[in-house]
């Protein structure tokens, strides 16, 4: 199983989850907080998306590609797009979105508009 650690109250992370369940039609991936227990356990950076498959722990960029990979599918557009990019560009790009994540897309349980 691979299991997807994301920000619940940033509104991007939240609907990438969303995004990435209606893709995921073999149900390989789990959902689970960067609040939970469990991210708590692996002292995930605040903010930052991360992928367990197995025992490898993937962050940021890598874990989207990693999520992207085990959907398959159409998802695997997205992993061409990821592995083509050097990985120093897509991390900086990353970074760049999720420094500016909440300003941009507001806090999750925010109304439009507040933030």
């Amino acid at each position: 199983m691979t299991t997807v650690f994301y920000d619940e109250n940033c509104n991007l992370c939240v609907q990438s989850m969303l995004v990435l369940r209606r893709l995921d039609r073999r149900k390989v991936l789990a959902f689970n907080t960067l609040s939970s227990e469990i991210a708590k356990n692996h002292g995930f950076e605040e903010g930052t998306v991360a992928v367990v498959q197995g025992e490898e722990v993937y962050l940021r960029s890598d874990a989207v590609r990693v999520a992207l990979q085990a959907i398959g599918g159409i998802s695997s557009l997205g992993v061409l797009v990821l592995k083509l990019t050097p990985f120093p560009i897509r991390d900086r790009v990353y970074r760049w979105v999720a420094k500016n994540r909440y300003r941009w897309f507001g806090k999750a349980g925010e109304a439009s508009g507040d933030t």
